[in-house]
């Protein structure tokens, strides 16, 4: 039977976790979870009746686009290969403030059906034509992205004009591409929530490892939790199983996810009941995102129809 690993990170709303991990218990069913450094809530009180759930001791202190972000996708990866034994052993890349809209069995079934699939829909950037602003984030280093600043202004102000300095004075100081062994790799951008086999996992560890002119390209880049691991497929054998974003142009980043239905405006819309309809005729897996004390009557909702399906 194949196992399937959800790797979740989170940093609040522990009783939420608690009902996501439940609603997708099931037989080979494994959670890895990463816990912002930065939280002092209490999560391992809400998971201890889970044995299949692992809580890793390696924390990041995470901030919005910087480079633990990737650190803790690699923790998955290998946490994940940890588990699995089986090429199509599956992992899943979601938050502590998502939902499954499918069943259970809806999701093995995708799985079974196709083994080799990779839940990740790529725009290319080297080629990309619109906008302009978004091309020229390429080109520029972005620093002072995982430093934990007292407030979210001073964060902005910092990052930002760092980012608009280094744009005036020296738009292109980085190239819009990798070299790798000779070889051109234009840099591709998708959601950092995705799904992959465990075949593709190794791989993606094993170059990462391999090359590590990767990390020191995307590291100072602007959200690599959003570019690495997309370059690194969309540049490699395992391209054919994942989705190429059909025009040439950023859209947002909803236009990208996969596995996710959110809405984004400034920020994540967190979902309500009369939100429900919306959510199922989505198709997507997954919603993101959703809050205790905000959320429980649209996820009774949920359950209720993911029970229907259950037993059809």
């Amino acid at each position: 039977m194949m196992k399937i690993v959800f790797g979740i990170s989170v940093y609040k709303d522990p009783a939420h976790l608690k009902r996501l991990i439940g609603s997708l218990q099931g037989e080979k069913r494994f959670f890895c979870v990463h816990i912002d450094k930065k939280s002092n809530l209490n999560f391992e009180n809400e998971l201890n009746e889970f044995p299949q759930c692992h809580i890793l001791k390696t924390r990041y202190s995470v901030q919005w686009g910087g480079w633990n972000q990737v650190k803790y996708q690699i923790l998955f990866l290998r946490k994940m290969l940890e588990i699995s034994e089986n090429k199509n052993d599956r992992l899943f890349i979601i938050t502590g403030q998502d939902y499954p809209l499918w069943s259970n069995q809806q999701i093995e079934q995708s799985c079974y059906e196709d083994p080799n699939k990779i839940w990740m829909r790529g725009l290319n950037l080297t080629q990309m034509t619109s906008p302009s602003h978004m091309k020229r984030f390429l080109t520029v280093p972005h620093y002072f992205r995982d430093v934990n600043f007292h407030s979210q202004k001073m964060r902005h102000y910092i990052t930002g004009g760092q980012r608009e300095l280094f744009l005036r004075l020296l738009p292109r100081i980085r190239k819009d591409y990798l070299v790798i062994d000779g070889n051109k790799w234009n840099i591709w951008q998708s959601s950092g929530y995705f799904s992959c086999n465990r075949e593709v996992a190794e791989y993606i560890i094993n170059t990462i490892e391999k090359y590590p002119q990767i990390e020191s390209y995307f590291k100072h880049s602007f959200v690599p939790e959003e570019l690495t691991i997309p370059t690194i497929i969309f540049n490699s054998k395992y391209k054919d199983y994942a989705e190429v974003f059909p025009r040439q142009q950023y859209e947002g980043l909803s236009t990208l996810a996969t596995l996710h239905e959110f809405y984004y405006s400034g920020s994540i819309k967190v979902y309500r009941e009369d939100d429900f309809d919306h959510l199922i005729n989505s198709n997507k897996m997954f919603c993101r995102k959703v809050e205790t004390g905000i959320s429980e009557k649209l996820l009774d909702l949920i359950d209720k129809r993911r029970n229907e399906e259950k037993n059809i």
